[in-house]
């Protein structure tokens, strides 16, 4: 692979685990669980690697991989309370990824709306060359306490996220994610 892994702090990177419900105000309307390896560069490049991505529907599935070149699965979610589960779709009852993710609760609970669009970056990869595309999100933001259940079984297992060192709950994404820039050779 081109990519090389960026470090944080000398022998760590940055991943993570993102679970959305997208509504009716979406393009679509689905769930999404995405793993995040690490963050990664390319030449001058820097974004997401992303290790897999479920999703309840498969336009989005079909959309993700066309044109993003986003390793998409199906999947199917439970939503309980403030626990949610992602279970594969090619083998029902596998559970994949559980979180449970309440808000901190300091007196009242906090959150903020970021002020300004939340920059990022990400790869895909679609006929074999590497893609770079850009996000900008917006959310209301609050600190949270999670737990992570990824089974030895599950696809994930190899990224050895067990206990979240920080986790950040939101609601009202308003994302906004650029069309996919093919990446030279060089």
């Amino acid at each position: 692979s081109r990519l090389a892994i960026v470090p944080i702090w000398p022998g760590y990177t940055l991943g993570g685990i993102f679970f959305a419900s997208y509504d009716e105000r979406s393009t679509l309307v689905y769930d999404e669980l995405i793993a995040l390896a690490a963050i990664a560069r390319c030449g001058s490049c820097w974004g997401g690697w992303i290790a897999g991505i479920y999703v309840s529907a498969s336009a989005s599935v079909a959309g993700g991989r066309e044109i993003w070149g986003l390793p998409k699965q199906l999947a199917d979610f439970r939503w309980d309370g403030d626990r949610v589960s992602a279970i594969g779709a090619g083998d029902p009852g596998q559970l994949l990824c559980e979180l449970t993710c309440k808000p901190m609760q300091w007196g009242k609970p906090m959150r903020w709306r970021t002020p300004l669009p939340i920059p990022g970056a990400g790869f895909g990869q679609r006929d074999g060359q590497l893609l770079h595309f850009g996000f900008r999100a917006r959310a209301r933001l609050s600190i949270a306490e999670a737990h992570v259940t990824i089974p030895a079984a599950s696809p994930l297992s190899w990224l050895g996220f067990s206990q979240p060192q920080l986790t950040i709950a939101g609601t009202d994404l308003d994302l906004k994610v650029a069309a996919p820039q093919l990446l030279s050779d060089e």
